[in-house]
């Protein structure tokens, strides 16, 4: 269609009359936001898609999606379609650093960290909350803060499955850490990964079990290596 062309125009010629006629375009309809996204996860060159985006809302954290009820029982859990942008914008960041984008990941990151809804809560969305550790795993060591991590522990007491996060934090977050020997966030992090809690099973770790053991036996020679005593 004109719609869907206009766009692919705008994903390899991203000029500022482009993108806004892209984004006029995905305004006007779900499947053609969707549509978009999706190309924007897979785009070469989505710096110029950063402010653009983040001036019309997209980027907002008020925009990151609850959990719906479906049924009595069940619920779904909506996927935030920037996320796609986001996870792409990080990780080519971190192949070709540029400082300014670096920051907005960072503003993006501690947004979503911090939001809470009007009645006080965090929204337990794990998709999202998948795509902050991911992209907190692209950033220098310099740019991480405490604050990161200790989010890292909130996600780990979803409602829901937690493992999704469990295995990015040991498959993405961790090695990260270690690469960069970041000594002091590595033990931080060992120290949410080894929290527990008690139930009337007994005490039971807060990480789902089988990725806290795949994470702690893949990376302990490093880990080892790095922080021995401390660790």
């Amino acid at each position: 269609s004109d719609s869907s062309q206009d766009i692919d125009d705008a994903i390899e010629n991203p000029s500022t009359p482009n993108i806004d006629r892209a984004l006029q375009i995905a305004n006007s309809a779900e499947a053609l936001e969707d549509y978009l996204f999706g190309k924007l996860a897979e785009s070469t060159s989505p710096v110029p898609w950063l402010k653009p985006l983040k001036n019309r809302g997209y980027l907002d954290p008020g925009k990151n999606p609850s959990p719906e009820k479906v049924s009595d029982t069940g619920y779904r859990i909506p996927f935030w379609n920037s996320l796609r942008f986001i996870e792409n914008l990080a990780d080519r960041n971190s192949e070709d650093p540029e400082p300014i984008v670096t920051d907005e990941l960072c503003r993006f990151i501690e947004s979503v960290m911090r939001y809470l809804r009007k009645n006080g809560e965090r929204v337990d969305n794990y998709h999202t909350d998948r795509t902050i550790i991911k992209a907190i795993s692209t950033l220098p060591g310099q740019k991480i803060k405490d604050e990161y991590i200790d989010f890292v522990g909130t996600t780990l007491q979803s409602r829901w499955e937690a493992g999704f996060i469990a295995s990015e934090i040991g498959e993405t977050l961790l090695p990260h850490l270690v690469n960069m020997k970041a000594e002091r966030l590595v033990l931080r992090l060992l120290d949410v990964m080894l929290s527990y809690e008690k139930k009337d099973s007994g005490y039971e770790p807060t990480m789902d079990k089988y990725w806290l053991g795949d994470a702690l036996e893949k990376h302990k020679q490093s880990i080892a290596e790095l922080c021995p005593l401390e660790a």
